[in-house]
């Protein structure tokens, strides 16, 4: 390993930072279920939880790196068999679960069509469901929006969430080409270049440049790069020389990170030019903090267990619960009239989200252990081999 190399375990910060990439989205979507003039969304106005995706993105581009990296320094292979290995495991990392997902909102909306208030289209249905499948969502809901489609493209799109899935997974195809055919330096100017080239890109909600936007990637794969060189173990941060500062640091950044990015970035149509950039870099601010796996972002055994366990189903939870908030409504709204009635209007909002937030978590859980833990397992195997059996060829 090269030095500064960090160990193959997994990072704990770096998982805790997902649980809360994760709590961000989930508590975003809630408007999906919620009256527009709730109480509990006026926060809301004033937060842009939307972060939790170029959180993950950040994330997303230091893991898949740094994974990348430790391949090609453990692995005598050469460069065409280590990004086989790298895609393969991917696949089955990625596509079963999402895959899974897709087919039971798709069945779901079938079987829904007629309960809800929003116009859907049979022909809406199976073009979400296409562009989710082929990976395309992020080309597919601002062509969309673009042409009027209105909210089946966007509040009434089951599968909409999966626009992130997408540019990930679109990454994750073109990246190992930069990887193994750029230097080391080739490779941070490029990424350092298409930072700054979209700086100042006007990149409003629903507009094309949105589902777009890369720069937090590739400040997730500078870090990772960086955190593989002697300089970046020899300038450790001062805040983790002493005891609890870091753990406020951290958690002052991820508390004001919503609010930085409704104020620094803007909401709606209302985007600064600068605003992505800058929610993009304070993200990989927190990032690099997480890199050095020093609870930065852990306070006592139990918060830490409970982040944890969040953090590793963290993707289940992000594929399943926009899908289970939906469908909830509609069935909610078959017998809304009877069940307010009983409740009242608080209590069946509450019960509402109590059903959702209860479901989401179930099905995410079945999903990690029967379909992400097993088919990992099963992608990672195959990898393996394609990679001895190359090694041993050569």
């Amino acid at each position: 390993m090269t030095p500064g190399a960090p160990p193959s375990r997994k990072n704990a910060d770096i998982e805790i930072l997902r649980a809360f990439a994760i709590l961000y989205t989930l508590v975003l979507h809630l408007r999906v279920l919620l009256p527009p003039d709730s109480a509990l969304l006026v926060p809301l106005t004033y937060l842009d939880l939307s972060i939790g995706v170029d959180l993950f993105l950040v994330i997303s581009g230091f893991v898949i790196t740094g994974s990348l990296l430790e391949s090609s320094e453990r692995s005598s292979a050469g460069r065409r068999p280590l990004m086989f290995s790298f895609w393969i495991k991917r696949i089955f990392r990625l596509l079963p679960a999402a895959w899974t997902w897709v087919a039971i909102a798709c069945v779901a909306q079938l079987l829904l069509i007629t309960t809800t208030d929003i116009p859907y289209q049979l022909e809406d249905i199976f073009l979400t469901t296409a562009a989710a499948l082929a990976n395309v969502m992020n080309f597919y809901t601002p062509h969309c929006v673009a042409g009027g489609g209105g909210l089946p493209c966007i509040i009434g799109n089951y599968v909409g969430h999966y626009w992130s899935l997408s540019l990930e997974e679109q990454f994750y195809l073109v990246f190992p080409f930069l990887f193994f055919f750029l230097g080391r330096r080739a490779l941070a100017c490029f990424l350092i270049a298409a930072i700054l080239a979209q700086a100042m890109w006007q990149r409003p909600f629903f507009t094309y440049a949105w589902y777009f936007k890369t720069d937090a990637l590739c400040w997730g794969i500078l870090l990772a790069l960086l955190a593989r060189t002697a300089f970046y173990h020899k300038h450790v941060p001062v805040i983790f020389r002493q005891r609890y500062v870091p753990q406020v640091c951290g958690f002052i950044l991820l508390a004001a990170l919503p609010y930085l990015a409704a104020n620094i970035q803007g909401i709606g149509g209302y985007m600064k030019p600068y605003g992505v950039a800058l929610v993009a870099l304070v993200c990989a601010i927190i990032v690099w903090l997480a890199s050095y796996d020093r609870d930065a972002f852990s306070i006592g055994n139990r918060y830490r267990r409970v982040m944890l366990y969040l953090g590793s189903r963290s993707y289940s939870l992000y594929l399943c619960h926009f899908v289970i908030y939906l469908i909830v409504q509609a069935l909610f709204e078959l017998f809304g009239e009877d069940l307010t009635a009983v409740l009242g209007s608080t209590g069946y909002y509450a019960v509402l989200v109590a059903a959702a937030c209860s479901l989401t978590l179930a099905a995410a859980e079945l999903t990690y252990t029967r379909v992400e833990i097993v088919l990992r397992a099963r992608g990672r195997g195959i990898a393996d081999n394609l990679l001895a059996k190359a090694g041993s060829s050569r």
